[in-house]
């Protein structure tokens, strides 16, 4: 029997509405980024390790301006001292497990 565990990585996403006439693209996506990475932080992410994977704009035709509901999202890989608490915690599950198995 094989004992694992995964840990999935910390996102963070952020949504706004930008006007491309008002504010380039390459600003309002470096804006929305920015914000999004924030998130990310707070939730326990390593600064270093956080990465764009998700970029969706839809442009809004009712609109009079060049305006984009834009939504960008990150992931990054978990602080440390979170994952080590995590690895005790399976550590702790499979000693438990394993003392039943040889008790019973």
């Amino acid at each position: 029997m094989n004992w694992g565990a995964s840990i999935a990585q910390i996102s963070g996403q952020y949504e706004q509405i930008y006007i491309y006439s008002r504010e380039p693209r390459e600003d309002s996506l470096k804006d929305a980024q920015d914000r999004a990475v924030k998130q990310t932080i707070l939730a326990g992410a390593l600064s270093e390790t956080i990465e764009l994977v998700e970029v969706e704009e839809t442009p809004l035709a009712y609109h009079p301006e060049n305006a984009t509901r834009l939504k960008v999202k990150v992931v990054g890989k978990m602080k440390t001292k979170g994952r080590v608490l995590i690895n005790r915690f399976f550590l702790l599950l499979f000693l438990v497990l394993a003392i039943q198995k040889v008790i019973v």
